[in-house]
């Protein structure tokens, strides 16, 4: 399991231009955890995450948040997506969404997912990092990852996938793509887990997906709904 140290960037000096602004805090029981991604907490509510993502970069613009609902007919904010519009694109070129449990654990916030598709519409390609600073510069922040999964895509395209995870649950190359703790069945011995996709156009940064997930809060939003329900 990494040991992960307190107060982190993604990005180190020359990569700030894309700083997911990923920190930890310690966890009870003496591993560190991670906390926050895009400066924004797990364990918000919808209207506290949305405050904190604006304070964080204020050129973020709201999307149309998506309705749960309960058997009684309450709804609440279930996922809320804020983009930056790309200059020269109709879709957003970097995009977060926040998903939430119901208000039977609290409404509060359990993944992150943040997908930079579209850089070179919010930066010049020569202000983009090149792929190898980016890649060291991860390994560099958050020390070895659970795994690394490097693919050749083209002559000139490459890409490479980031395994982070907080629980005890082995990392199983053998399932690649998705192993354990990374595969949407949520398990809380998995703890806190990290995700990061990054892929590259002659060796510039083209694409970067994170995802951040807190499966103990996410197992015990299920059983609150599953409660009651009963």
């Amino acid at each position: 399991m990494t040991k992960f140290s307190s107060d982190l960037r993604i990005f180190a000096a020359p990569l700030l231009i894309l700083g997911l602004n990923l920190t930890f805090s310690e966890a009870d029981a003496g591993e560190s955890r991670l906390s926050s991604m895009v400066g924004v907490p797990l364990g918000l509510t919808p209207d506290a995450a949305e405050t904190a993502i604006l304070k964080g970069d204020s050129r973020y613009q709201p999307n149309p948040w998506t309705e749960g609902g309960l058997p009684d007919g309450t709804t609440f904010k279930w996922d809320i997506t804020y983009g930056i519009p790309g200059a020269s694109s109709v879709l957003p070129a970097d995009n977060v969404k926040m998903t939430f449990s119901s208000p039977a654990s609290g409404n509060k916030l359990t993944r992150i997912r943040r997908e930079l598709t579209n850089p070179e519409f919010l930066y010049s390609a020569s202000a983009l990092p090149t792929f190898k600073a980016t890649v060291d510069a991860l390994i560099q922040e958050y020390g070895e990852p659970e795994h690394v999964d490097r693919k050749q895509l083209t002559s000139h395209d490459k890409s490479v996938t980031f395994y982070w995870h907080t629980g005890s649950v082995p990392f199983d190359p053998g399932k690649l793509p998705e192993p354990p703790c990374f595969d949407r069945n949520f398990r809380a011995e998995c703890g806190t887990s990290l995700k990061i996709y990054l892929q590259s156009q002659n060796d510039r940064l083209s694409m970067m997906l994170a995802e951040l997930i807190d499966h103990p809060a996410t197992i015990a939003g299920y059983n609150a709904d599953k409660a009651q329900t009963k």
